[in-house]
């Protein structure tokens, strides 16, 4: 739900419903997400930029491999958690909130914890110059995000 009571719902494609359960608009953009005040959606292999008035597919970045979820928005930069060439190879990548542009991957993620039990996945990030850390479905990572 968003701040003047509007909600974006999906069932097989990305709808805007007005406050009194009208529909706004759709669009053709995967599950949707909500980050930073910013409206995305994930197919599951692309990850598109959705405009919350109008519902216009602004950008969308597509993946060689499986797009899991996206987890925050920093520094101009959606965090989207991506599946590995291969097993156990799991990453990050950073796309450009404004044109959809791959802008880095983190294929070093290192493990500060690993849990007894996982833990549901809602990726939680927090920011530190350019080191993230990010609590998911398996361990505490830490990845690099800069310089």
């Amino acid at each position: 739900m968003l701040e003047d009571s509007r909600v974006v719902v999906w069932d097989g494609q990305m709808t805007m419903l007005s406050p009194d359960g009208q529909e706004m608009w759709s669009a053709a953009a995967g599950r949707p997400t909500i980050l930073g005040g910013l409206l995305f959606g994930n197919d599951g292999h692309n990850v598109s930029r959705v405009n919350l008035d109008t519902g216009d597919i602004l950008w969308t970045y597509s993946s060689p491999t499986t797009v899991y979820g996206l987890g925050a928005v920093h520094d101009g930069v959606v965090f989207a958690g991506i599946a590995g060439a291969s097993l156990g190879t799991d990453s990050f990548v950073g796309i450009d909130v404004n044109t959809g542009a791959f802008a880095w991957q983190s294929d070093q993620a290192f493990a500060l914890y690993e849990p007894r039990a996982p833990i549901p996945f809602d990726p939680q990030f927090a920011f530190d110059g350019p080191i993230t850390i990010v609590r998911t479905l398996g361990p505490l990572v830490a990845i690099q995000t800069g310089n």
